[in-house]
């Protein structure tokens, strides 16, 4: 999908030089996660999955994360969807597990993954109702109807766990020409004086749990929609993966095909198509955020995030890098107030990563559909590290 012309890329870490926002703030959707009545976010519970919000209703204090397997629909789901159940049986999972892996990791020491759902938790204009339903999970969704997706596969988050030195490699990936066969390799390029590639981090497991120190480095997330156009970047600092539980070796929660119609689609205010087991979260600077140009509306990510009036150059002025709900030197919520707290939940399952493509993103490799050349000389059909 075109947003504004330009491409999405949701990075974690420090801020660079950067293009247009577009449309990820031109929409916004309910925050929804994937679960159903009979079974919960992780994969391996029963009973309804917790809300998304504080008991009363109210958004999360900044700083904090949702649960993992948190869900806002009214997990009102049917065993054959609510007009008959989707075929899923042409789909072409690869190894055992709810997920539809896209690849088998079952006991390797090394288990890749992509993410299939995300969810945004916070702050409230990025996971209200356009953004989520319009941008983020019609991009996260696979360009494959056979397996009840009906998405355009070009936003592509990476993990990478090494089970053995207990670290996660994180980054984006250009969309894949063949997610089964061919996979992703983890994208490195320079955008404008920004450095865009995978980061890798300590985590600590609790059983099949982990969560991850914050990211010291940049990560950039890189969503192509159109080729010839640079990545737009999302200034996302220490960032962390949350209570994210390994369902299998597969898996990360699980699809809920109950949610699915005859028709493969589902409605995520009813039930949600994803049982999500996994959260992130870091802050976004306010002076971070006035960098980056939601064209579309003709004002800064900052304008938007505070509600204040753009000065000539579109931008935030100063009394509003004070506006935010969260502190970037107390990592706290409120106190300076420079800075918005971002958080959402995911689910993922098995893929394919070949590597590190190192692209010219200035050569019209972007959006162009080609999983790019391995930066270690792999081919991007190579099978996954690890194991």
């Amino acid at each position: 999908m075109k947003i504004g012309g330009r491409y999405l890329v949701l990075s974690l870490g420090t801020l660079g030089a950067f293009g247009s926002l577009g449309a990820l703030v031109a929409a916004s959707c309910t925050f929804s996660a994937c679960s159903s009545s009979s079974s919960s976010g992780g994969g391996g519970g029963t009973g309804m999955a917790p809300p998304c919000t504080e008991p009363d209703g109210g958004a999360l204090p900044p700083g904090t994360f949702p649960p993992s397997n948190c869900d806002n629909s009214l997990q009102a789901c049917t065993e054959n969807g609510p007009n008959g159940a989707c075929n899923l049986a042409s789909c072409q999972s690869k190894a055992p597990g709810a997920c539809q892996p896209l690849t088998d990791d079952t006991g390797k020491s090394t288990l890749n993954f992509r993410m299939r759902a995300l969810n945004i938790a916070a702050p409230a204009v990025l996971a209200g109702s356009t953004i989520q339903g319009g941008v983020v999970t019609p991009a996260v969704s696979l360009n494959d109807m056979a397996c009840g997706e009906e998405g355009t596969g070009t936003f592509n988050w990476l993990l990478q766990i090494n089970k053995t030195a207990n670290t996660v490699t994180t980054g984006g990936a250009l969309t894949s020409t063949d997610p089964f066969n061919v996979g992703y390799c983890f994208y490195s390029a320079t955008v404008g004086s920004s450095t865009v590639g995978p980061v890798t981090g300590p985590i600590t497991f609790t059983g099949n749990t982990f969560t991850s120190m914050p990211f010291s480095g940049l990560l950039n997330i890189p969503l192509f929609a159109e080729a010839g156009e640079p990545p737009i970047l999302l200034p996302i600092r220490n960032g962390v993966f949350n209570q994210v539980t390994l369902t299998s070796d597969n898996c990360i929660g699980s699809l809920n095909p109950a949610s699915l119609d005859s028709t493969c689609v589902a409605d995520p205010t009813t039930c949600s198509k994803w049982n999500t087991a996994g959260s992130l979260g870091g802050y976004m600077t306010l002076k971070d955020a006035d960098n980056v140009n939601v064209s579309l509306l003709g004002e800064s990510l900052c304008v938007l995030l505070t509600g204040s009036a753009k000065n000539a150059k579109n931008q935030c002025p100063a009394s509003a890098f004070t506006m935010g709900d969260y502190c970037s030197t107390t990592q706290s919520a409120g106190g300076c107030g420079d800075s918005f707290w971002l958080s959402a939940t995911f689910a993922a399952s098995a893929a394919i990563i070949s590597g590190t493509c190192a692209v010219d993103a200035g050569a019209g490799d972007s959006g162009s559909g080609d999983t790019g050349t391995p930066a270690d000389g792999s081919s991007p059909a190579d099978a996954a590290t690890g194991g």
